[in-house]
């Protein structure tokens, strides 16, 4: 079964070669908080109703090293470095899971404070957000199905143990340097053609929150399987009915400093 946290194709090698930039799934990241390619770390966030937010770094990896890591912590600089900078950048707490790379072992390894680490199964682990703030696990699940076939842990507990309430999602990319989050999308139609959907305005409505309360810009970029020029947005209004937003082409290497140009309206929706 393929690890769906994983993203490794030509437009993460090239985002995850800037400078400062963390690319979520993407091996360089593990690099650089000093494990191998082998552990996958995702940075995700959790936004309540009142629009707090709370961020976590997933990592998925072989339960049998987690011992190791927890006693490697405080001599692993790279990682004590990243997350104090990334706490700093989020303005914002980051609690640590580790999550087991086999989806039916029921097994996590959470620090809230990386000071110490504990072992716990599924129920546990809702316990301990509860105590972070109870809103976060008040009336759990989100009365869908879990796709049995997703190899990601840490998303079907979320969608199990956490409230249905929640906006949850991933960060695809974040630059710590010069601070600017990305949402990635990889599309089949010409990138000059896509436009944002509607049934995605919960996770742009939050990363435009996130916008407005950190200061820290997001844009969203639209590529193609095969390496070509990529579609960059700024999304400046985001209704339930309609997305404003402007774009322009630009090579990879550009997508921090690009001007964007061309206006839009978007009203898609994926077809049912």
């Amino acid at each position: 079964m393929p690890d769906k946290t994983k993203k490794i194709d030509w437009l993460t090698d090239l985002m995850a070669a800037v400078p400062g930039m963390l690319v979520s799934g993407h091996p360089s990241f593990s690099e650089t908080i000093g494990y191998s390619a082998e552990e996958v770390p995702v940075i995700r966030y959790l936004r309540d109703f009142k629009s707090n937010f709370y961020f976590i770094l997933t990592i998925h990896s072989d339960p049998k090293k987690w011992d190791k890591f927890s006693q490697e912590l405080d001599s692993n600089h790279a990682f004590m470095g990243i997350i104090k900078t990334l706490s700093s950048v989020l303005k914002s707490n980051i609690s640590v899971v580790f999550c087991s790379n086999n989806p039916d072992d029921d097994s996590f390894f959470l620090s809230l404070d990386l000071l110490s680490f504990q072992k716990v199964n599924s129920k546990e682990l809702q316990t301990c957000f509860g105590s972070i703030n109870p809103v976060l696990i008040n009336d759990p699940g989100t009365g869908k199905e879990v796709n049995k076939t997703l190899n990601d842990s840490f998303h079907v507990w979320t969608r199990l143990y956490l409230s249905r309430y929640l906006t949850v999602s991933d960060l695809d990319a974040i630059n710590i340097e010069k601070p600017h989050i990305f949402e990635v999308k990889k599309i089949k139609d010409p990138a000059v053609d896509w436009r944002p959907y509607l049934d995605e305005y919960a996770n742009y409505s939050s990363l435009k929150v996130i916008y407005s309360i950190l200061n820290i810009p997001f844009s969203v970029i639209a590529y193609n399987e095969k390496p070509s020029a990529v579609a960059l947005h700024w999304l400046d209004s985001i209704e339930r009915d309609q997305i404003s937003g402007r774009f322009v082409l630009c090579r990879p290497r550009d997508i921090i400093n690009t001007p964007l140009g061309t206006p839009y309206i978007s009203k898609n929706r994926r077809q049912k």
